[in-house]
């Protein structure tokens, strides 16, 4: 049953992922009321506050946990604070969605978990891929298949800005762990991961229940001329290859155009015009000439040379649909009508720590590792 009101959210961190997507978002969603703004940083906090005018704002998480009038906890502060966050809200008896990872380990997500069963609310983890449209329509392609599936992706950009020794394997891979299995709709079984001159060059090959494959390339070593994501599936003389969300190749498959082009997402610092274009035949090459430019602007800035601060600031990763804001509008929809989200849960979240586990153990030990299901069903 439809709500009768909006929900109202409340956000734990006033961080570029928060103001920049989340908030944003739900700012431009009928469904969802930007309540409460919360951070510890008192000059962040109100630089937040004087862009969206939140109905109250607050450095103590504990009291916006405590209102009654907040109806959904978006957690978005860095990882170590996931989790117990996370718990915090839900014994305060408010359903959350927590960006990813869920938690650092996999038992601080077990714990998360554990705490949202015990008080009979919903967790939804920031696996927002699932949501972007373009993957949306492959899961449909997919689905129905007999044999396994073949994936292959590709997640390389250039790293900057103090995040060029994160571990991007735990925090940013796990996207791709939770996508491919979702696509799959099978658990992964085992993984053989292998890393490159740089920590954060790996290719990585997981296998699943079912006899799917996915390989995964990841770096962030690469540069930002160039589209940062490419998905290619493979099953029964069929194929499905998607460039950065914005353009999807469809092959031998029934009932589908050949190619279909999909809209961007407005940004208070991305052109509307450059977002526009994306759902037309001209949207890739006018992001990729975005991305030259935006690279370029980098390199001038990193030599101490004059550059574009416009253009440095501009989110360029944020322009295309990767659907945050189908999977923000989702939890609040089901968090009305006191109904279980159709977002990744806490399984998928223990899941993919499971995952990066794994990939840590292979690449540690030169062999393959065994990734067992029952830590997360």
């Amino acid at each position: 049953m439809a709500s009768s009101r909006p929900c109202n959210i409340g956000f734990l961190g006033c961080g570029p992922l928060n103001t920049e997507q989340h908030i944003q978002n739900a700012a431009n969603s009928r469904l969802c009321v930007v309540h409460t703004l919360c951070d510890v940083d008192a000059e962040r906090l109100q630089q937040a506050v004087r862009a969206f005018n939140p109905r109250k704002a607050t450095r103590d998480a504990a009291s916006m946990f405590a209102d009654p009038e907040v109806d959904l906890v978006v957690i978005a502060t860095r990882p170590e604070y996931h989790a117990q966050l996370a718990i915090d809200a839900l014994q305060a008896g408010k359903n959350v969605y927590c960006e990813k990872p869920l938690g650092v380990t996999s038992a601080e997500a077990r714990a998360v978990a554990a705490a949202a069963a015990k008080v009979g609310r919903h967790v939804a983890v920031g696996y927002n891929r699932r949501y972007a449209p373009s993957m949306q329509d492959a899961q449909k392609c997919i689905q129905g298949r007999s044999t396994g599936l073949l994936l292959n992706y590709r997640l390389v950009d250039h790293e900057r800005g103090g995040r060029e020794n994160h571990p991007r394997l735990a925090e940013e891979v796990c996207h791709i762990y939770d996508l491919c299995a979702w696509l799959c709709d099978a658990d992964p079984v085992s993984v053989m991961a292998t890393v490159g001159t740089h920590p954060n060059d790996n290719a990585i090959l997981l296998s699943f229940v079912d006899g799917s494959q996915a390989t995964i390339l990841s770096s962030g070593r690469g540069t930002n001329a160039h589209p940062k994501e490419r998905l290619e599936a493979f099953w029964e003389h069929h194929a499905v290859f998607v460039e950065d969300f914005i353009r999807a190749e469809f092959f031998n498959i029934p009932g589908i155009d050949p190619v279909r082009y999909y809209p961007g997402r407005r940004n208070d610092r991305t052109p509307a015009d450059l977002v526009d274009s994306l759902g037309r035949s001209e949207g890739l090459s006018a992001m990729d000439a975005t991305r030259r430019r935006f690279a370029d602007t980098w390199d001038a800035k990193y030599r101490g040379q004059p550059y574009d601060q416009v253009l440095a600031e501009m989110p360029v990763n944020y322009c295309m649909d990767k659907g945050w804001a189908h999977a923000l509008e989702e939890m609040a929809a089901a968090t009305m009508e006191k109904r279980c989200p159709g977002t990744a849960d806490p399984a998928a979240g223990i899941r993919a720590n499971v995952v990066a586990h794994a990939v840590a153990r292979s690449i540690e030990t030169h062999a393959p590792a065994t990734i067992d299901a029952s830590e997360w069903q």
